[in-house]
Order: C-alpha cells, then structure tokens, then sequence
C-alpha cells in the first residue's frame, strides 16, 4: 500500500487419504523508518499428521487418533536502540483441536484433546557493545486443557536467561549461556504427576579459527553442575565437556 505499510497473504491445501485441509495465513506489518520502531501481526491456521510412532506404537500408540487443527493469532514490536541494538517484545494466542497428547494411567495411550488453549509473551534485547554482544530475553506460556483446566505436561510457565558472546580477536569467540527454566509437571507410571522444580543452567562453548580452512570447538555443558530433572526419575549429568575440529576444503 505505500511504504511503511507491507500485506501478505497465502494459502495451502493438502488431502491425505480423503481429509482434505486448507491453511491460510494474513500478515501485516508496519514501519515508522524514523523512529526505527517496527509493528506486525499476523493470522493463521494449520494441522499435522499423527506421527507414525502416535498410530503404530504398540504400547502407547492408536491408529484412529485424528490430524491436529491449530489457530494462532500472533502480534509485536521491535524497536531499534540508537547503534546498540534492538528491542522485541511479541505475543501470542494458540487454539488447538484434538491435540495428541499423552494420557498416564493404568493403560498409558496418546490421545487427542478436544480444546487446548496456549498463549504467552516473548521479550529479547540485542545489544551490542563493540566486542561484546549481549541478548537478554524472557518468555511466558501458559498452556491449558480446556476441558479440564490442567496446564499441559513438560510446558514450564518461565523461560528466561541471557547469552554473552565475546570476541576476543577476529579468529575466536567465546559464548556464555545462563538458561532459567521455571518448573513443570511430568509423569511416570511409578509416581504420577510430579512437579519437576525450576533450575538454572549455565553452558560455555569457545571457538578458535586456526586457519581460514580449520576451526578448533571446545563447549563445557551444564558448567557449574546444575542438580535439575528434564524427565522425572532421571537427572541431568554434570559438566559435559565436548571438544571439535572442523575443517573445508
């Protein structure tokens, strides 16, 4: 339309053994060049297969589980810093039908939920300070069972950290991760739902180009020996140093 002001549009259809699905998509976004402020919202709608492991797993599998349908409204603003870097902040609300999910119990199966509602927000800072590149950033879900209310199983709520990249010299690059992760429901079938608590997780990794042809990697995982569960019943190990070379001809 002019300028500062983009429309887009686009649409698919896909049929799968007679389901037919058609997933459109709307896009506006909106610059004020002046200002360095950026806005864009967005509409859409999708669906997945069930994944051959949700059909056929013997265990926990069922053929007859149905395609998942999502509707998702997404909206948000980046706004440039001066030289330093740039601000975003985005938000976003998701409908799902029959969402594949898996239901514990005496006869563990994956099943699909009529109505799952998540939404949340996202906000990141890029800064930018000559040899130092700082991105803080820090996200909420909140993702329930419509028909129950209970919030879904291994979604924490807060996600938050920051990574520091340093660049000593043109050839090496040292980045510095620090990862909160809020805490979270799992389940197994000896315990049940179990809270998992929240932890925070720091990771080191440094790189080091040689030549223009040879780069030598090295990364410390879970730096400081974090004590933290990602499934129940199994903890995370301590420090896992890796160590690489990479080479182009």
């Amino acid at each position: 339309i002019d300028e500062q002001l983009s429309l887009s549009a686009s649409g698919r259809c896909d049929n799968n053994d007679g389901y037919g699905h058609f997933s459109p998509q709307l896009r506006a976004d909106y610059a004020l060049p002046d200002t360095g402020t950026h806005f864009q919202i967005s509409w859409g709608k999708a669906y997945k297969l069930p994944s051959f492991y949700a059909l056929g797993n013997p265990i926990v599998g069922d053929p007859s589980l149905k395609p998942e349908d999502a509707e998702t409204v997404e909206g948000g603003v980046t706004q440039d810093l001066w030289t330093r870097g740039r601000w975003k902040m985005e938000g976003y609300d998701t409908h799902y039908s029959d969402l594949i999910d898996f239901q514990p119990g005496a006869v563990p199966k994956l099943v699909n939920l009529s109505s799952v509602h998540v939404r949340g927000m996202e906000t990141s800072l890029a800064l930018d300070f000559g040899a130092i590149t700082a991105t803080p950033h820090v996200s909420y879900t909140n993702a329930r069972n419509e028909l129950t209310g209970a919030p879904l199983r291994d979604v924490p709520e807060w996600l938050t950290g920051a990574s520091l990249t340093w660049r000593p010299i043109e050839a090496a690059q040292i980045n510095l991760d620090v990862t909160y992760v809020g805490a979270m429901i799992d389940n197994s079938v000896p315990t049940g739902d179990v809270t998992l608590g929240s932890h925070v997780r720091t990771d080191l990794a440094v790189s080091w180009r040689v030549l223009p042809q040879l780069k030598l990697n090295a990364s410390v995982e879970n730096l400081l020996n974090a004590r933290y569960e990602d499934v129940v019943g199994f903890r995370a190990p301590g420090p896992l140093l890796r160590a690489g070379i990479s080479a182009s001809l």
